[in-house]
C-alpha cells in the first residue's frame, strides 16, 4: 500500500487522473484495508491540493464597487439613489450575459447560488401565503400560485436536447480511460449504486437461507425429540416415498396432557415467527430487487452495446459469488431489456449558456422583488422577458458542465425544449399581470 502511495506521489498526476489513480488503488485494497486505505487516500489528497496550482479570484472587486457607488449616490445624492441602483443593475445584467463563466467565476456563482436564488423562492412562497388573504382577488391569487409552481418547474424541466452527447455516437470513449472509471463508478466499486444493490439482495438471500435452514435443521429437529423424550413418539422413519410415526400409547394418556400440548403449542409460535420473518424478508427482496432494476435501467438506457455489456458481466459476476441468487438470474436478465434514449435531456444549470439565461432571469426578478418603484418594475419585467427572449437562441457550441474532475463536454447537435422557453415567458407575463393588478388596486385605494 505504501509503495502504491509513493508512486502516486512521485507521479506528478493532478485533476481528474489523481482522482482515478487513487479509486483504482483503493480498490485493490478496499476489503482487508478499508479504513486504512481511506486514511492513505484522505493523505495524498491533501498533498496534492497543498502543492496544486492556486488561482486568485478577482470577480468580487466588482460587487464592492457596486456597494460604494450605492453607498456614495445614497448619502450624497439620495434623490437619484434609485438611478444608480438601476445603473448597478443593468451593469450586473450585461456581465452576466458577456462574461459571467459559472466554472471560473466561482464568486458569482456562489453568490447566486446562496443568497439571490434562494431569495427569490422566499419571496415567492410569501407572496403564495398572502395570495390566500380575503382581500386579494382571485385572479391574483391564481397568479401567485401559478409564478411560485412555474418557477419551481424551471429547474426541473430541460432547456437543451443533444443527440452528439450519446455513448454510441462517441466510439473514442470506449478507447479512452473514463470508461474503466465509469464502469467503476456504476458497478464495479463497493460505493457504487449496482454493487451496493447487488450486495445487499445477496445479505438478503442470505438471512433468508441461514433463517430456513436453522428451522428445519435445529428448531424442527429439536420439536421431534421433545416428543420422543416426552414419551409422545417412539420412532420416526422418512424418505421420498414414506414417513412412518409411531406413538407411545401411554404418552398420550390424559395425565400427559401438559406434554402433548406444550411442546406442539411451542413449535407452532415457532412456525408463525418463521413466516412472518420470510414474509418480510420476502418484501425486502422484491423492493431490493426493484431498486436493482430502476437503477440498472436509469444507467443502460444512456449506454450503447458495447458498454452494457460491461455492465451486465460486472453485476453477473458479482452476483454470481453465491448460488442463492440463481432462482433470480432469469429475472434480472430482463433488467437489461429497456429501451435507449435517443437524446441526453440538458437543464439549464446543466450548460454554461443555461445557466447564464436562469441568472439574467433570477437577478431580473429579484429586481422587481426589492424595488417599488414602477420604473423599476417596468424594467425588471423587460429583463425577464430579455433573459426568456435569449433563451430562443441555440448556440453553435453548446458547452455542458461535467462532474467536478472531468473535462466539459462540447455539443453542437442540439435542439431547444420550447416548453422552457413558455414557462419563462410565461412566469414573465404573470409578473407583468399580477403588478397591474396591484397597481389598480392602490390606485382604487388611494383614491377613495
Amino acid at each position: 500500500m505504501e509503495n502504491g502511495i509513493k508512486k502516486l506521489v512521485d507521479s506528478n498526476l493532478s485533476g481528474r487522473q489523481l482522482q482515478i489513480a487513487i479509486d483504482n488503488l483503493s480498490y485493490n485494497y478496499i476489503s482487508p484495508l478499508l479504513k486504512e486505505t481511506e486514511k492513505q487516500i484522505n493523505q495524498v489528497s491533501e498533498i496534492f491540493v497543498e502543492f496544486g496550482k492556486r488561482k486568485t479570484h478577482t470577480e468580487f472587486i466588482r460587487f464592492i464597487v457596486y456597494g460604494i457607488i450605492i453607498l456614495f449616490t445614497f448619502y450624497f445624492f439620495k434623490k437619484y439613489w434609485w438611478i444608480s441602483v438601476l445603473g448597478v443593475y443593468l451593469y450586473e445584467f450585461a456581465y452576466i450575459l458577456i462574461f459571467y463563466n459559472p466554472i471560473k467565476d466561482v464568486i458569482t456563482s456562489f453568490a447566486y447560488g446562496s443568497f439571490i436564488i434562494p431569495f427569490v423562492f422566499l419571496f415567492l412562497f410569501i407572496m403564495v401565503f398572502k395570495s390566500f388573504g380575503k382581500k386579494i382577488k382571485f385572479v391574483q391569487k391564481v397568479c401567485s400560485i401559478t409564478i411560485f409552481i412555474l418557477t419551481l418547474l424551471i429547474f426541473f424541466t430541460p432547456l437543451y436536447y443533444s443527440q452528439d452527447l450519446l455513448m454510441k455516437e462517441n466510439q473514442s470513449f470506449h478507447d479512452s480511460i473514463f470508461e474503466n472509471q465509469l464502469l467503476n463508478d456504476v458497478a464495479a466499486y463497493s460505493h457504487s449504486p449496482l454493487y451496493r444493490s447487488s450486495e445487499k439482495l445477496v445479505s438478503l438471500l442470505g438471512s433468508e437461507y441461514t433463517k430456513i435452514n436453522s428451522f428445519y435443521r435445529s428448531t424442527f429437529s429439536d420439536f421431534l425429540k421433545s416428543l420422543v423424550n416426552s414419551n409422545i413418539l417412539t420412532q420416526i422413519q422418512a424418505d421420498k416415498q414414506n414417513v412412518k410415526v409411531q406413538t407411545y400409547k401411554e404418552g398420550l394418556k390424559i395425565n400427559n396432557q401438559q406434554n402433548y400440548i406444550s411442546i406442539p403449542s411451542n413449535f407452532a409460535k415457532e412456525i408463525n415467527n418463521l413466516v412472518n420473518f420470510s414474509k418480510r424478508q420476502q418484501k425486502q427482496i422484491n423492493k431490493e430487487l426493484k431498486h436493482l432494476e430502476k437503477t440498472t435501467q436509469n444507467i443502460i438506457q444512456y449506454s450503447d452495446v458495447e458498454f452494457e455489456e460491461s455492465v451486465k458481466n460486472t453485476v453477473t459476476s458479482s452476483l454470481s459469488k453465491t448460488d442463492l441468487t440463481d432462482p433470480l438470474m432469469t429475472q434480472i436478465s430482463t433488467f437489461y431489456d429497456v429501451d435507449k434514449v435517443d437524446k441526453i435531456k440538458l437543464k439549464s444549470t446543466n450548460t454554461t449558456f443555461g445557466t447564464k439565461i436562469i441568472t439574467m432571469f433570477f437577478l431580473a426578478i429579484s429586481m422587481f422583488v426589492i424595488f417599488n418603484k414602477n420604473i423599476m418594475k417596468y424594467i425588471s419585467i423587460l429583463l425577464m422577458y430579455i433573459s426568456s427572449f435569449i433563451s430562443l437562441f441555440k448556440p453553435a457550441t453548446l458547452e455542458v458542465l461535467s462532474q467536478s474532475g472531468y473535462p466539459n463536454l462540447m455539443s453542437q447537435n442540439i435542439s431547444i425544449n420550447y416548453i422552457f422557453v413558455f414557462i419563462m415567458f410565461a412566469i414573465s407575463t404573470l409578473m407583468l399581470i399580477s403588478f397591474l393588478i396591484s397597481k389598480k388596486r392602490t390606485l382604487q385605494s388611494n383614491s377613495n
